[in-house]
């Protein structure tokens, strides 16, 4: 057992939790991921892919003549099953577990909702046998070794329906359910900071932030051009070229792109000044440069995030930190004693709007837009922040020599960013795992903690099979005290 130092939900624990991960771990240890999630086991028993005599652990012979309806609510897995016993037909419900011990984790024994069932299929004997509440014992049968081969389709609407953590008494107390996401999100920009040391270590620091920056201002839609772009052009020759002239980096990125066209194509139009100083750009610095030749599919992409707009906002976020360098400029950042406020006030102006070509326009021969359009929005720069300038502050705390005030000023800022504007993972998590009648307060840390979450264990596992959150609560029974913060609401 963990020392109780080691294992408190200690809101007070400075920087980024490493609670969660343990959590994990040990989740990992304790449960059997290669078993078949429940869901697979429901499938089994759907298509009935084994020797028709079986029987229970009782001795009763049974013949399934009919495996009942597979039932997407509330209430056992099968309804009406006819199942044959010792030569007699019963007809009834069948719920279905890996262990014989989950119908009793799950509550079944207590609710009379189950009293109807005549069958407990489980994959693993565990020697526990299931009692309905209204006292009477359930025979237990065993599922055989079945074939990987079959092809069982989960409900289409499995999803929809609320988890088994959202029954949990504990998740009740929305203290503890924030607590959990808090400890959740700081392990996801963990993850995030260790993904990028590893690429810090492949290419360094600047090289590697500049590819995840870039790749982010592409988005879904043109990641992978973005990504290209990035090591085409690699950090050293695009922070010389912003520092020597800020168009210079602009007309390279457009060029290499395909959108600088080297004599204007428009007949019925007079190049406008910013494109004539483009090419005085690349008269001086790039001649000559050939275009990528990359095939760029605009077609469902807003024109306010076509890729030429998107560029044009990396070189000036690139021109925002030309004077000190990339790690430099953020260093500097997380070291000043600043506010929360005062740091994203600085973060801002690193996307800050423009008067430029670009801001009045989507395309080389559209229309002035009469009014400007950011060429980074603020979610999109939001999301940059979050999602890559925040572990990379913890990279540079830990380039630092562990810097301890370095990462909880980082922490601090994490934890005051406000909450993303709703999405399709959001919106299902909080379906999914909070229970009725319960309202979170959400920051982005916990919609960070909702991602991992779904990452870990509820994207790939509606059956809510080797979840992490009883484990969890494992680990509060360990080590609470009274010293912790949270000690009367989850008591």
């Amino acid at each position: 057992m963990k020392q109780k130092s080691d294992t408190l939900p200690n809101k007070s624990m400075a920087g980024f939790s490493t609670l969660y991960g343990e959590c994990r771990q040990r989740a990992r240890e304790e449960h059997f991921l290669q078993e078949r999630p429940e869901l697979e086991l429901q499938a089994c028993w759907m298509q009935m892919s084994w020797p028709e005599e079986q029987r229970t652990l009782e001795g009763h012979r049974i013949r399934v003549i009919s495996p009942g309806w597979w039932n997407k609510l509330k209430g056992p897995d099968f309804i009406n099953a006819q199942i044959e016993f010792n030569g007699t037909l019963v007809t009834g419900d069948v719920e279905i577990h890996r262990r014989g011990r989950d119908w009793y984790h799950h509550g079944h024994h207590e609710d009379p909702g189950y009293n109807n069932v005549i069958l407990h299929a489980v994959e693993k004997n565990d020697d526990s046998r299931a009692t309905k509440a209204s006292g009477d014992r359930i025979a237990t049968w065993i599922f055989p070794e079945i074939s990987d081969s079959f092809s069982g389709n989960a409900p289409s609407d499995w999803q929809q329906r609320c988890g088994e953590c959202a029954r949990s008494q504990a998740f009740k107390n929305p203290q503890l359910l924030e607590h959990f996401l808090d400890i959740a999100g700081d392990w996801r920009i963990r993850e995030k900071e260790r993904r990028l040391r590893e690429r810090v270590d492949e290419v360094g620091f600047n090289q590697a932030l500049y590819e995840s920056v870039l790749e982010a201002c592409g988005y879904s839609a043109f990641k992978k051009e973005f990504t290209m772009l990035g090591r085409v052009l690699p950090y050293e020759r695009a922070w010389q070229l912003c520092r020597e002239d800020p168009l210079a980096l602009e007309a390279t990125y457009l060029r290499l792109a395909g959108f600088l066209p080297l004599e204007w194509p428009f007949e019925n139009m007079t190049p406008p000044p910013y494109y004539e100083n483009l090419m005085k750009a690349y008269e001086k610095y790039l001649h000559p440069l050939d275009s990528l030749n990359i095939e760029w599919k605009k077609q469902a992409v807003r024109p306010a995030n076509r890729p030429e707009r998107r560029l044009i906002g990396m070189a000036r976020f690139m021109t925002a930190v030309a004077k000190y360098g990339l790690e430099n400029s953020l260093y500097r950042m997380w070291k000043q004693e600043l506010t929360v406020v005062e740091r994203r006030d600085f973060f801002k102006s690193l996307f800050k709007k423009g008067l430029g070509f670009w801001d009045y326009h989507f395309t080389w021969d559209g229309k002035k837009l009469p009014r400007t359009q950011a060429l980074i929005g603020e979610g999109r720069a939001r999301s940059i922040l979050g999602n890559i300038l925040i572990p990379a502050g913890l990279t540079i705390a830990h380039r630092k020599g562990h810097d301890p005030v370095l990462e909880n000023r980082v922490h601090q800022f994490f934890s005051a960013m406000p909450a993303e504007p709703n999405n399709r993972i959001y919106r299902t998590m909080q379906q999914w795992i909070v229970p009725p009648g319960i309202k979170l307060k959400l920051n982005f840390r916990r919609q960070q903690g909702l991602l991992q979450l779904n990452t870990d264990w509820c994207e790939h596992n509606p059956s809510c099979q080797n979840c992490i959150l009883p484990v969890y609560l494992d680990v509060i029974d360990e080590g609470w005290n009274t010293a912790s913060p949270l000690k009367d609401s989850a008591d």
